[in-house]
């Protein structure tokens, strides 16, 4: 009796302590939000407002790849939320129901017949994991994606292994379902699933799996089709926008910095890689392998390579390995039955102990990131060339190994919402603007139009084939694209260079920059303006190299003779 007492206190402190952790990251990174997050929500916004799954009304452009967290924002939107908080209430609910999916999923497999002590494992990594917290929070849809993902994934490994009902490969099947729908990379895990579906049938007689594979396959058509034939329909076809831009080819660069993106999150607490490796080897000598196992591993190394190839992620704490951690997890803790006999009392203690201090480390390592970009203004012509090569040596990848959750919103969503207020009160409605940074400006500045110079919700940009990058900036993921001759053509009344709060033409930062700065209709038609924005009201300014004066040096260009008069 006392035994047991003494294992309920332990457990119970093993997990205050977590939750302590779990708290602290909620805390430390409240104010964290993305600037990409914004893109959704300027959707979320013309759906609410009746202007459909727009980005500027009445111009189609999938320029998002999260349908469903879109529709779960605008309907919480809907209930009186502003957007910002709605896509929060999301992510939120969707980390807790992770939680609970996977306690609740553990409790079984623990009684039947694995280890109990250890099932805590899994779940202190995933509630005190920093890169769920921080995307729990920054406004996109890796949490929903995670959970949906982890839901398919963690119930049809019981199929593949010969002991699910087919009741698990129906919720297996439609979370995948809604997965895809959430982001489209969730389609490479339901063809690694539907391949060792096929393989426990093949090895199977008694037909049970065989059945799994064409209810799996059924349900997932049943629920999928009817949205793609409404995409193919809205949109006029099966890929999003978001995939042309980054369809700019693959080269040793990228996948060189694709590895390194990959290889900085195994170097990083609470290392999970590298410690599931170690308890694999273990498991392989032990012989104590299955089916299920294979499935896992699978999942998550073809997953890797699939992120290697892409060239990584430009934005901070590793949201494309995010989904990875609660499978890794999983397979940890099927590969910890080969220590079963060395796992009991204080060596349990022990493990537990060492879990707390690896996750622990997230909050020593996990430090702000600094708006270190220079400044572009009052730069001369003949600086071009050094501020390139300085641009050139700042490794975007060294950056993400060192800063991760930024506990402060992203510095273009900080600069973004200050530029989008200030066109909203100065600049007429209705203006057609012409911009690199289509998220916080476009948002706060709702009743104009856009051209997104980068392509994400232009599709003849995006589209556009690119030769050579002769921009720094062009090899960030998302980057490449641009073309000045087309921006100009649309004529725009409004020219926003560079970044976020603009810069000379002179010096440019990405390619419609570059194109329109050797064009001489843009000379000829737009005339430079710069402004000064009074920030020192806002809370945070000095945290931004922009901002931290009190004031932002706001540059744009305005057509020579725009119709639309000023306000």
């Amino acid at each position: 009796m006392k035994s047991e007492a003494k294992s309920l206190s332990f457990f119970l402190s093993v997990a205050f302590a977590a939750i302590a952790i779990s708290f602290t990251g909620f805390y430390l990174n409240r104010f964290f939000y993305h600037d990409d997050a914004f893109i959704s929500l300027r959707y979320a916004y013309n759906l609410i407002h009746g202007n459909g799954l727009t980005w500027n009304p009445m111009e189609r452009v999938e320029g998002y790849s999260n349908f469903l967290y879109i529709i779960l924002i605008s309907l919480t939107g809907r209930m009186g939320f502003d957007l910002v908080t709605a896509s929060r209430v999301v992510n939120i609910s969707a980390f807790i129901t992770l939680i609970v999916f996977m306690w609740l999923y553990l409790k079984h497999i623990g009684e039947d017949g694995y280890l109990r002590d250890i099932a805590f494992i899994p779940l202190i990594f995933t509630a005190t994991s920093f890169p769920l917290i921080t995307w729990t929070l920054g406004g996109l849809e890796t949490p929903l994606f995670t959970l949906l993902c982890t839901m398919g994934i963690w119930l049809v490994s019981d199929a593949i292994n010969g002991r699910g009902g087919l009741s698990s490969v129906i919720i297996s099947s439609v979370a995948f379902s809604l997965s895809v729908m959430t982001r489209p990379d969730g389609i490479i895990f339901v063809l690694i699933t539907v391949i060792f579906l096929y393989a426990a049938a093949i090895k199977d007689t008694d037909g049970r799996n065989d059945n799994g594979l064409y209810i799996f396959i059924g349900v997932f058509l049943w629920t999928f089709l009817p949205y793609l034939f409404w995409k193919v329909y809205y949109y006029g076809g099966i890929l999003p926008n978001t995939y042309y831009v980054r369809a700019v080819g693959v080269g040793i660069r990228t996948i060189g910095e694709g590895f390194a993106y990959v290889m900085y999150y195994w170097a990083y607490p609470p290392y999970i890689f590298p410690i599931l490796v170690i308890v694999l080897q273990y498991s392989l000598f032990k012989r104590k392998w299955d089916r299920r196992m294979s499935y896992l591993s699978s999942i998550i190394a073809v997953y890797l390579i699939y992120i290697v190839y892409i060239g990584g992620d430009h934005m901070p704490a590793y949201r494309f390995i995010a989904p990875l951690i609660p499978p890794s997890l999983l397979l940890l803790y099927l590969g910890l039955r080969s220590l079963s006999s060395r796992l009991y009392g204080k060596r349990v203690l022990l493990v537990y102990i060492n879990l707390l201090f690896l996750v622990s480390l997230q909050i020593r390592e996990f430090v702000p990131l600094p708006y270190n970009r220079p400044v572009l203004k009052n730069w001369r012509p003949a600086d071009v060339l050094k501020i390139q090569k300085k641009l050139a040596s700042t490794s975007w990848k060294a950056m993400e190994k060192k800063y991760l959750a930024p506990r402060r919103i992203d510095p273009p969503a900080f600069l973004g919402a200050i530029v989008g207020k200030y066109i909203a009160k100065n600049w007429p409605e209705g203006s057609l603007i012409a911009l690199n940074t289509a998220g916080a400006v476009p948002y706060f500045a709702p009743k104009n139009r856009y051209i997104d110079m980068l392509g994400v919700n232009d599709p003849f940009i995006a589209k556009r084939t690119i030769s050579s990058r002769p921009l720094p900036w062009q090899f960030v993921p998302g980057y490449s694209k641009g073309d000045g001759a087309y921006v100009l053509s649309k004529n725009p009344d409004y020219i926003i260079v560079g970044p976020i709060y603009g810069n000379d033409i002179s010096i440019p930062v990405f390619l419609s920059d570059l194109e329109m700065s050797r064009n001489p209709e843009f000379y000829n038609n737009y005339e430079w303006h710069r402004v000064k924005i009074d920030v020192g009201y806002i809370e945070g300014y000095e945290n931004y190299k922009a901002t931290h004066s009190g004031f932002m040096t706001f540059i744009y260009y305005k057509r020579t003779n725009s119709p639309i008069p000023p306000k």
